[in-house]
């Protein structure tokens, strides 16, 4: 996907990992699954950019038990990089709209809002700051029903116009009402991407509760997952020389739900139908939970990479054991994982990073 102009349009105002899996329906190919190139999962309005289509899911979600999202202070321990929750953070204070009222609704506490999707226009909403290192996670409900078109994106990017951007996405796929939604994920460093894994998310169901999307990065490594489990990992390895860079820029989080007709249900097979399944709307709360580490700029990030004090999110430097595990479970759910496609790779070699 050309989505390059289209961050750089969103955050102007503000200049705004890998594990290896096997598919159950067989490998997908390149050109199935890949973008241009170039970056992220903004919405440009006034955009006419082509779009390659992704995955198709494939096996439809199981029934899950309902689990009531978190809602009192507390400071979490049962996962590696826990922070205590900053309750004076709220969408107000650190998040700016960028299409308009109507469309990104924030709660009466500034701790949660809806993110509706029509056809006259998409949900846009970005940090006013940007962070070098940190826990960005969405606690997020999706539409239940048929949400074909529909492109939920929460992803941390650098000045996605500059050659050499930096960015790290999550992007959710809408689906017709039989089949799963589908979790999209890439890596940027230094303007090099080329790193799509694709999830059909078959082991909940993402409209009947709130899940938590998460992005932990830190100096040594950037884990991408949901819930208590990471999907994907990429490690920091600059200091081995293998010449594998790592985030070195400052980037804003941004979140959009817009329409994605033209690729993101089976290939853009389904389109939106607004006048039968709209609005939608995504519902997304606990925005006192973010952490990260403020920079001045994007390329202005010393006091961040080498604190006085570390974060709290920098005290993991290896997955754990029961991570490890649940990682490798959830490979099955895996339907494109781009260190695996060896068609896409013969002629250049596989990326770095996938010899981790």
């Amino acid at each position: 996907m050309a989505r390059g102009n289209m961050v750089a349009l969103v955050v102007a105002g503000i200049f705004l990992a890998s594990a290896l899996c096997v598919s159950a329906a067989g490998t997908l190919t390149f050109e199935e699954v890949t973008s241009t190139g170039d970056s992220a999962f903004a919405f440009d309005p006034n955009s006419n950019q082509e779009y390659t289509p992704p995955p198709t899911p494939i096996v439809p979600p199981p029934p899950s038990p309902t689990v009531p999202a978190p809602t009192a202070p507390t400071t979490p321990a049962s996962s590696p990089g826990s922070c205590p929750e900053d309750f004076t953070k709220n969408f107000q204070n650190t998040f700016k709209i960028f299409t308009d009222t109507d469309h990104v609704i924030v709660g009466p506490n500034g701790d949660s809002a809806e993110m509706l999707l029509d056809k006259r226009t998409a949900a846009v909403a970005g940090t006013k700051n940007m962070y070098y290192t940190g826990r960005f996670s969405a606690w997020l409900k999706l539409p239940c029903g048929n949400s074909s078109g529909t492109v939920f994106a929460f992803y941390l990017s650098s000045n996605g116009s500059k050659p050499d951007h930096d960015e790290i996405d999550i992007e959710i796929l809408g689906n017709t009402t039989d089949k799963t939604y589908t979790l999209q994920t890439n890596i940027f460093v230094n303007g090099y991407g080329n790193r799509e894994m694709r999830h059909d998310l078959v082991w909940f169901e993402p409209c009947q509760d709130y899940h938590e999307y998460f992005i932990q990065w830190n100096s040594a490594l950037t884990v991408i997952g949901v819930d208590d489990v990471p999907l994907r990992v990429f490690y920091n390895k600059e200091s081995e020389d293998i010449g594998q860079p790592y985030f070195n820029k400052g980037q804003a989080l941004m979140m959009s739900y817009w329409d994605g007709s033209k690729w993101a249900t089976q290939g853009g097979k389904y389109k939106c139908d607004f006048e039968k399944n709209g609005p939608f709307i995504a519902d997304i709360k606990d925005f006192h939970k973010l952490q990260g580490c403020q920079v001045p700029w994007e390329r202005d990030v010393a006091a961040c990479k080498n604190p006085a004090t570390p974060h709290c999110w920098d005290a993991q430097t290896e997955l754990t054991p029961e991570q490890v595990a649940s990682m490798n479970s959830h490979k099955q759910y895996c339907t494109y994982d781009y260190c695996q496609d060896y068609q896409r790779f013969k002629d250049t070699g596989f990326p770095k990073d996938c010899s981790n």
